[in-house]
């Protein structure tokens, strides 16, 4: 490869790695923004769970057809669009002054940042191959879960040191800078990116479906990815600071650092499962074992938040919230791997792109869902104990869906 190609894919990558943090920070930051707005504007819990997942409506729909216009057009062309329109939703956010204006700017996040995960797959399908691949892909995981970890506790500082209007106002400021390197960058075009345009025109939505639902192993890990994705949403993405801080009255520090022990947990998850690379047969059988262990894990959260508000119970909660991460990141490249192995590479991103949209519309309907639970149960006892009851519905219908998934994977690679 030439040099001025190698620095070309090397800055196009890290502009598209940027977007992919963004998509995981913007996601899990209505943990932290959302309870901030309901305080201010007086919203209940049903209101804040239907526009925390107006985000998860656009993202879902850019997760399918996003994954077939970037093999189409390019992943920094579609990117550039995607990263003007998300600046337009933090601005939004910036002024906040209604909860139809967050509605608006929650919207206009997920339609922007939507593409951002199939972008980076796409990219790197065309452009890198063997260890390179493998490398870039690893580190793709770990800065999409570094957006998630910084999200939380670290984004609660900065919002009270510079507070949401300046914030939000810069990071719109950034998102359109960010769309501009990459307005540039898109001009550069690669021999394998031009190629890779021409099997664009030949993906079709209905074919990609036929070959999902025509394996036994893609229906698998499409149901375990519906499933883990729509629990992690509701409770990672949207309520676990407040429950965490429901449950430890006084702690308020600590608690808001839940999301991110969550997102430090998925990313040491990723690297643990970085050596997949044995048979179809193995990962199956060891996906089946995380989907166990994260069904665990979350099981014994549930507990913990229940058994005492002191600190050490909170130190505790803490420590299985990174059980829970780590399991999330097993189960995630699990999945990934999978998938790769179950399918070709011409088709792989925009498989990866209808799993990722179909599990982000379960993460829509579920994490309204819990808003509208909470509500529920807030009246029947407290406010602190309407969480447990939400959780414990919706983690039994989860697991029960994932355990049902686990049974269909083969782990044989598809003809």
């Amino acid at each position: 490869m030439k040099e001025r190609n190698r620095a070309f894919l090397v800055i196009a990558t890290i502009l598209l790695l940027t977007g992919y943090f963004l998509s995981a920070f913007l996601k899990i930051s209505a943990s932290i923004t959302m309870p901030m707005f309901q305080q201010r504007l007086g919203m209940s819990s049903s209101a804040v769970g239907v526009i925390s997942s107006m985000f998860f409506a656009t993202y879902a729909v850019m997760q399918v057809f996003g994954s077939m216009l970037c093999v189409r057009f390019g992943s920094l062309r579609i990117m550039t669009v995607g990263m003007l329109l998300s600046a337009g939703g933090t601005l939004c956010f910036s002024i906040g002054s209604s909860p139809a204006l967050i509605l608006a700017g929650r919207f206009l996040m997920g339609l922007g940042i939507g593409p951002a995960f199939v972008s980076v797959i796409a990219f790197l399908q065309e452009n890198f191959e063997g260890r390179s691949y493998t490398l870039w892909a690893g580190f793709s995981v770990m800065v999409c879960n570094l957006g998630s970890a910084c999200s939380s506790g670290p984004l609660n500082q900065v919002l009270r040191i510079l507070g949401t209007t300046v914030f939000f106002r810069l990071l719109t400021y950034f998102q359109i800078a960010i769309a501009v390197f990459m307005a540039c960058s898109s001009m550069i075009h690669t021999k394998n990116a031009e190629e890779n345009r021409k099997i664009g025109h030949q993906v079709h939505f209905k074919h990609v479906l036929g070959m999902i639902f025509g394996s036994r192993t893609l229906i698998g890990c499409l149901i375990i990815w519906i499933s883990y994705n729509a629990l992690l949403v509701a409770y990672h993405g949207l309520w676990c600071v407040k429950w965490t801080l429901e449950a430890f009255p006084g702690q308020d520090l600590l608690s808001s650092y839940s999301g991110t022990i969550i997102g430090i947990g998925i990313m040491v998850g990723c690297l643990l499962c970085d050596r997949v690379g044995f048979s179809s047969k193995g990962m199956a059988n060891e996906l089946r074992i995380h989907v166990c262990l994260q069904i665990a894990v979350f099981g014994l959260l549930i507990v913990v938040k229940n058994m005492a508000s002191t600190t050490f119970f909170l130190f505790a909660d803490l420590a299985i919230d990174l059980l829970y991460g780590l399991s999330v990141g097993m189960v995630c490249v699990l999945i990934t791997a999978l998938v790769r192995e179950n399918s070709d590479s011409s088709h792989n991103a925009v498989i990866m792109g209808v799993l990722n949209g179909l599990a982000n519309i379960g993460s829509l309907l579920f994490q309204s869902l819990s808003g509208v639970l909470i509500d529920f149960f807030t009246p029947i006892t407290s406010y602190a104990a309407s969480f447990t009851f939400s959780f414990i519905a919706i983690g039994t219908v989860f697991s029960i869906a994932m355990i049902v998934g686990s049974s269909f994977l083969k782990g044989q690679r598809r003809k």
